[in-house]
């Protein structure tokens, strides 16, 4: 029990960390001059919001921490894992499809896409009570392949847990249409439940 949630800790960090970076991208570094004297020095102050978010290596830390509480706790562990992180960490995703709609799925997954510098493999159809997505190739497992890591087994669910997550803490429904383990092609639709 120590182990897992020392796991589970150093993975909330890790995505803290890289979600931090990716909201806060203002840029504040500054060089001032310290000392009186001839020999003063030059101070530069940086933040990691200073610098662009890109972050191909996490995709490779997640999936071996997936990996780790799969091999440990199983499938209901690493389900158990994304859909806590989820409900937390994505709740206001969550708020904001339920009292906006489906735009804000669609808003999230198009910056998430042109941060991942792949606006390209992202195809969206969209009404006021469904939308459809399509993602032709997935950036995280095309860097693992390239990099020699062969994704996990679990890597899937961070696609279906999430989204099915998502979906249910906003009140739709969530449907995956298909999913294609070697590229991460997918296709998935949330609904709303009269449909």
């Amino acid at each position: 029990m120590k182990n897992r949630c020392f796991l589970i800790l150093i993975l909330h960090y890790s995505i803290l960390i890289l979600f931090h970076a990716h909201y806060n991208k203002s840029n504040n570094s500054k060089v001032r001059k310290r000392g009186e004297n001839c020999l003063a020095k030059e101070v530069m102050t940086r933040r990691s919001a200073d610098n662009e978010y890109f972050h191909k290596d996490f995709h490779i830390s997640c999936d071996l921490g997936i990996s780790y509480v799969g091999e440990h706790y199983g499938d209901d562990g690493v389900r158990e894992y994304i859909r806590n992180y989820t409900a937390n960490y994505l709740a206001p995703l969550s708020n904001q499809i339920r009292e906006e709609g489906f735009q804000a799925l669609e808003q999230y997954l198009k910056q998430l896409y042109e941060t991942e510098k792949a606006p390209g493999v992202l195809k969206i159809r969209r009404s006021d009570d469904e939308i459809e997505v399509t993602i032709t190739a997935c950036p995280a497992i095309a860097f693992m392949r390239e990099s020699g890591h062969t994704p996990s087994k679990w890597y899937i669910d961070t696609t279906t847990v999430l989204y099915e997550t998502i979906a249910q803490n906003a009140g739709v429904q969530f449907e995956l249409i298909q999913y294609d383990e070697q590229s991460g092609a997918a296709q998935f639709r949330m609904f709303s439940e009269t449909k």
